[in-house]
């Protein structure tokens, strides 16, 4: 046998093994791995559906920072001085007579807003909302009460692109939650 054509044979089976591999990984690598990852309740109510609210909660007033400021008559600039000396929005609200149930509470109506308006316009059904709001109200409960001010521990940057599969912590800044 002429051995330029084992050599013809032998490349032509290596290309025809790499265009194969290469589509059969890539058709693997569109269903989503999820083995061994943790799923809470807000994303098994919702499906993991990104309700983009950040921007929302950020300019209606939303954000703990801006419910303690506008609660205790003091600007932002001033919560943000007293946090990075070390103390919660608890304390801070506390100093000022304030309860920190009560911003939670008005932090909660402020979001419960935002939820009730995507259920009018049928972005998300009630049960969502009702999910959304329940895990809102437990991680609100727990920021009113950190004193993490590190904005760059766990800023969500994960590689998803927003697409859901990112490998960041995803908890993002308390200081301005």
């Amino acid at each position: 046998m002429n051995l330029k054509r084992v050599y013809a044979g032998v490349a032509g089976a290596l290309v025809a093994g790499v265009i194969l591999g290469s589509a059969t990984s890539g058709l693997a690598a569109t269903s989503p791995d999820t083995s061994g990852r943790p799923t809470s309740s807000m994303s098994a109510a919702c499906g993991n559906l990104g309700l983009r609210l950040g921007a929302a909660v950020r300019d209606g007033g939303g954000r703990l920072l801006d419910v303690v400021a506008d609660l205790t008559g003091k600007s932002t600039d001033e919560i943000t001085a007293e946090r990075q000396a070390g103390k919660t929005f608890s304390q801070i609200a506390a100093d000022n007579g304030v309860s920190s149930q009560a911003v939670v509470d008005e932090a909660l109506k402020i979001r419960q807003q935002l939820l009730d308006a995507k259920v009018k316009d049928g972005t998300i059904t009630q049960a969502q909302a009702d999910a959304a709001a329940a895990n809102m109200k437990t991680r609100l409960s727990g920021q009113v009460e950190s004193v993490n001010t590190n904005c760059g521990a766990g800023d969500g940057s994960g590689k998803g692109a927003g697409m859901g599969r990112g490998a960041g912590r995803g908890a993002g800044c308390m200081a301005t939650q």
